[in-house]
């Protein structure tokens, strides 16, 4: 039965809702004015592609969350991070050092803390069936999703390699061939929080071809103050999406997708808590200059820190695919090209204090492509369900870090950088 719930509130967002939410989906209710009628509830199928195949999700042997489209925008799950609130055994935790659109993905308590290039991703992340292949730029919108499936445990059958924490299956919504349709959808909340998503769906050919263009525009100010008077925290992002369907034949399809976001906000929230000024490092440099780097540097609050140094989290990405899918009777064969880009600045103040000790200039440069062909379909009257691919994947990366160490003192830097 469906239950009336009260959502939580995230820190600074003064918003309230209550709804009815369904398990899985919601369910149908009937009631005839004040009679005594039984109430009756259906509960939806809920089809999952979990297997590379569509099937029910009480059939799929493996342990799945599915949250829809709907529930994702009733809940006001605006990205992966915000999903990872929700949803049991999945966590999305931020990685302030590498920029705010980065985030570790844990399932059941395996994933990859490290977000460097040289570090695969334990949990990967799929959008249409491409693999993402850097944890960089993950942090993703649901905009237009029609919904998003959390496998957990190894999945490297069927979605790749070193995937041994799970997988996070995002199934984007598709043009409809035969109504026009949009809708805008605005949300202003504490912290100048103002946000603007717009979706529509244009037919082109009757029931040959048809576009959808979807975009949003997301800022609020930040949560976090530094000494200097600065935010931290802050969002100021904009993404879009378009698709193209055109169906040539009752059994055959092209789907070519295309996505870009962009970013420039203030870093994580960094709280300092605690500091060994006998350290011989921090010894060592306390000895030579007048500002020493001891307790008083330490955040007074879960908000606050004293750091003077950059304060910036930047990000371009961008992507797009070409899907085709033939129903030969006998099987249903598919093909999928994509191509992938992203570049993401992390720049912090990694002392959390005026003395310039250590500062982080971080970008990292991505480019990927992958092809990927199936065959799915059943045999022994339906008795044996199987699945034939082949992929290839191929990525071009560039990480490098500068870290200028007590330049006021020494005008020292050091950078590191990595190609992978």
């Amino acid at each position: 039965m469906p239950r009336t719930t009260r959502s939580r509130r995230s820190p600074g967002n003064r918003i309230w809702a209550t709804g009815l939410i369904g398990l899985g989906c919601c369910g149908s209710i009937e009631t005839s004015g004040a009679s005594d009628a039984p109430v009756e509830a259906m509960l939806e199928e809920v089809v999952v592609t979990a297997r590379k195949t569509e099937e029910s999700l009480q059939r799929v042997p493996i342990s799945v969350s599915v949250v829809g489209g709907e529930e994702l925008a009733q809940r006001s799950l605006d990205n992966l991070s915000a999903v990872g609130q929700s949803v049991p055994n999945f966590t999305f935790a931020e990685r302030g050092a590498s920029g705010r659109g980065s985030g570790v993905i844990y399932i059941r308590g395996v994933g990859q803390s490290d977000v460097r290039p040289t570090y695969d991703p334990a949990v990967g992340v799929y959008v249409d069936g491409v693999f993402l292949g850097r944890m960089q730029g993950n942090n993703l919108d649901t905009m237009d999703v029609e919904r998003l499936e959390v496998l957990r445990g190894p999945q490297g059958t069927l979605f790749g390699k070193n995937t041994s924490g799970g997988a996070v299956n995002i199934i984007t919504r598709k043009p409809n061939l035969a109504d026009f349709s949009g809708k805008v959808q605005l949300t202003a909340g504490s912290r100048s929080r103002f946000d603007a998503l717009g979706s529509f769906n244009i037919p082109l050919l009757q029931d040959r071809a048809a576009l959808l263009l979807s975009g949003s525009r997301r800022t609020q100010d930040g949560y976090g103050t530094r000494a200097d008077g600065q935010s931290t925290g802050s969002t100021d992002r904009t993404s879009g999406r378009l698709s193209l369907l055109w169906q040539a034949t009752e059994r055959f399809s092209v789907l070519l997708a295309g996505d870009a976001e962009t970013y420039d906000e203030t870093n994580s929230v960094f709280k300092l808590i605690s500091i060994y000024p006998n350290a011989p490092p921090i010894a060592a440099l306390n000895a030579f200059t007048p500002f020493t780097y001891d307790d008083r540097w330490l955040s007074p609050s879960d908000f606050f820190n004293h750091a003077g140094g950059p304060n910036s989290s930047r990000g371009d990405l961008a992507g797009t695919s070409l899907t085709l899918s033939y129903d030969a009777l006998w099987a249903t064969l598919k093909s999928i090209s994509a191509y992938r880009r992203n570049t993401v600045h992390s720049d912090q103040d990694a002392d959390l204090s005026p003395i310039t000790i250590l500062d982080e200039y971080d970008v990292a440069r991505q480019e990927q492509y992958s092809q990927e062909l199936q065959a799915t379909g059943t045999s022994l009257d339906e008795r044996l369900s199987w699945v034939l691919g082949l992929y290839y994947f191929r990525e071009d990366v560039q990480n490098k870090v500068d870290f200028p160490l007590v330049t006021p003192l020494f005008g020292f830097s050091r950078s590191f950088s990595n190609d992978h």
